[in-house]
C-alpha cells in the first residue's frame, strides 16, 4: 500500500494518507459502500500511523496497547465500486494521556465522502489502566505542530 506521510504541516500535524481499494464485499445492495467499510478504513489508517509514527510492536513491549474511546464517523456522500478512495488521518489534538485524530475518506476528485473522529488512550496491559503517552510521540507531535505539551 502506498502510504504518504506529512510531518510537517501543523495544519495537519502527523498526517497519514494512503488509498484504498474498494472490494465488491464492501458494496451493499444498494450499491454504494458500506457504513462498516469505513470504519475498517479508519482502523487501517490508525494502523498506518502506528507504522510511521509510533510502532504497536514497540508499545506492546512497553506493555501498552493503544485502546479506543470515542469513534465518530459522519457520512457525506456514498462511494461506489468505481471510486478511488484515499484515507487521511491527523492528529487533532494529543496530551499526556491522549490522543484525537481526524480522519477524512476523499475520493481521487478531493470530494469529500466521509469524516471522522477517534480518541483514545495506551492502556498498560497488565494493570488495565491509562498510562501516559511516551515522551518521543508526544515529542514528534510538539516539532510537527508547534504545541507545548511536554513543559505544562
Amino acid at each position: 500500500m502506498d502510504i504518504k506521510t506529512n510531518f510537517n504541516d501543523p495544519k495537519r500535524p502527523m498526517l497519514i494518507e494512503m488509498p484504498f481499494r474498494i472490494q465488491p464485499y464492501d458494496i451493499d445492495f444498494t450499491r454504494v459502500v458500506r457504513n462498516l467499510t469505513y470504519l475498517r478504513w479508519f482502523d487501517d489508517l490508525r494502523m498506518a500511523f502506528h507504522d510511521s509514527y509510533w510502532p504497536l510492536n514497540v508499545l506492546l513491549e512497553k506493555g501498552q496497547k493503544p485502546t479506543i474511546m470515542r469513534c465518530e464517523i459522519e457520512y457525506k456522500e456514498p462511494m461506489t465500486l468505481a471510486d478511488n478512495p484515499i484515507g487521511k488521518l491527523w492528529v487533532s489534538s494529543l496530551d499526556k494521556f491522549r490522543w484525537t485524530f481526524e480522519l477524512e475518506i476523499i475520493d481521487s476528485n478531493d470530494k469529500l465522502h466521509c469524516k471522522g473522529m477517534q480518541t483514545g488512550f495506551f492502556m498498560n496491559i497488565e494493570e488495565y489502566k491509562p498510562s501516559r503517552l511516551p515522551v518521543r510521540l508526544l515529542e514528534k507531535y510538539e516539532r510537527a505542530s508547534g504545541n507545548t505539551i511536554l513543559s505544562k
